[in-house]
């Protein structure tokens, strides 16, 4: 049970290095800064994206699309709006090396302090939550956003596999000049 757990989560986080974007629209709301944190705070948590007070590089949408890992066969729905940067609760060796884990950033917005990471082994669903961020290098300026993954198992021999990217709110965030 407990490799088919991994090969669960592994499966919902290689999507995100595969390559067909596929969007859809939705209203975004913005996410709302807890108190205690500052927007140089947050400026300090995002430095790997800054540099010289502008975006470092550009951060382009992450490319998600349908894949296959041995017998399992995997469809993608959504999109991840921007470069990933940030996922909650989720550490696999070798599955998840380029994306720093800054469980950290979900501390700084109220829609995001206290979620949690979610894994069903009787329906063989689970739920995650993720931050990405958008801009073009050299920009004073770039958009974080909020997104949720959830992945389950479909069919009676479990290799069928839907995980469903969905951006939940968002946050411009400026670098002080």
């Amino acid at each position: 049970m407990k490799k088919l757990l991994s090969l669960f989560v592994a499966t919902s986080l290689v999507a995100t290095s595969s390559s067909i974007t596929i969007a859809c629209a939705q209203k975004i709301k913005n996410l709302t800064m807890v108190e205690e944190k500052s927007e140089s705070d947050l400026l300090l948590n995002l430095h790997e994206l800054i540099e010289n007070k502008k975006v470092e590089r550009d951060l382009n949408d992450t490319k998600v699309g349908d894949f296959t890992i041995g017998p399992i066969q995997v469809k993608t729905k959504g999109k991840i709006q921007g470069e990933l940067i940030a996922l909650l609760g989720v550490e696999l060796e070798g599955v998840n090396d380029n994306i720093s884990i800054n469980e950290e950033l979900f501390t700084f917005f109220q829609e995001s302090k206290d979620l949690k990471p979610e894994v069903s082994l009787q329906t063989f669903e689970s739920t995650t939550y993720f931050f990405s961020a958008k801009g073009k290098k050299e920009a004073t300026s770039f958009e974080l956003f909020l997104g949720k993954m959830s992945s389950s198992f479909k069919g009676s021999n479990l290799l069928n596999v839907v995980i469903t990217y969905k951006t939940l709110n968002k946050f411009k965030v400026n670098i002080s000049q």
